[in-house]
């Protein structure tokens, strides 16, 4: 049976419109991101040398590998959560300059190590926090 044409073409819009909305889940477009991709280098640069170094003392630090091995791969989307929660009490200039910011007198490698305990949490509150606002 064929199909009329008004409700053939309103079923191709609703198909379109799902498949815009997914496109365009934060997530994905974070991923999609350069932002991405630079706190991915960076959380490579961070944890591929300390899985290295404690590698030969495998037994030993068995748990500390396990989780830089977990928080290699979530390392961006927490660095982009707690971006956004300090993002909301200092101002960008103060942000960007002391806290992010490229020179040796900001606060970037505090900034990380603080960080660095609370990635699979920031993580995981990073996706509940997005798909919550995605659905609404």
């Amino acid at each position: 049976m064929s199909k009329s044409g008004k409700n053939h073409t309103k079923e191709k819009i609703t198909q379109r419109n799902l498949l815009e909305k997914k496109k365009n889940h934060p997530v994905r477009l974070f991923i999609k991101s350069w932002d991405f991709l630079g706190k991915l280098l960076l959380g490579f640069f961070i944890f591929i040398p300390l899985i290295y170094v404690l590698s030969d003392h495998g037994n030993k630090f068995i748990l500390i590998i396990t989780y830089a091995c977990l928080c290699t791969p979530l390392f961006p989307f927490a660095k982009k959560c707690s971006d956004n929660i300090l993002l909301r009490y200092f101002s960008k200039y103060t942000f960007d300059e002391y806290i992010n910011g490229p020179d040796i007198r900001s606060g970037l490698i505090f900034y990380i190590i603080l960080i660095i305990p609370f990635i699979i949490p920031l993580a995981i509150g990073y996706f509940i926090y997005q798909i919550k606002n995605y659905r609404e």
